[in-house]
């Protein structure tokens, strides 16, 4: 989606809106991928503004909690790199590639949920 667009989707929802509804008081939400029940999970929105630098040409919308995309959350267990060398195999953690024990559940580093390869 371009900024053209998002403008003329607003534009539309707003001229769609009731005579008993005001655009300031609409919240804007952006859903989450996560379950929830009755309504659908979802961030408020913190700020929208122009990127600069290496985001130039981009509008960026910083939600109010943090976001990751789905098996990225440090609670998503990752499997634990084994790696031979000299006969012995050591245990590495998949996220921040530091050395660790292959009993840990967590990377005493990242903090990464681990789980151990079968």
């Amino acid at each position: 989606m371009n900024l053209q667009e998002l403008y003329d989707i607003a534009k539309s929802e707003i001229a769609n809106l009731h005579d008993y509804e005001d655009p300031r008081d609409i919240t804007v939400l952006i859903n989450l991928a996560e379950r929830s029940v009755p309504s659908i999970a979802a961030s408020g929105v913190k700020s929208i503004v122009m990127g600069f630098d290496w985001e130039a040409g981009q509008l960026r919308i910083e939600p109010e909690c943090l976001l990751v995309k789905l098996g990225n959350n440090l609670n998503d267990e990752k499997l634990i790199k084994k790696l031979k060398s000299d006969g012995k195999i050591s245990h590495w953690c998949p996220r921040c590639e530091h050395k660790i024990s292959c009993e840990d559940h967590y990377c005493r580093h990242c903090g990464q949920k681990l789980r151990a390869a079968l």
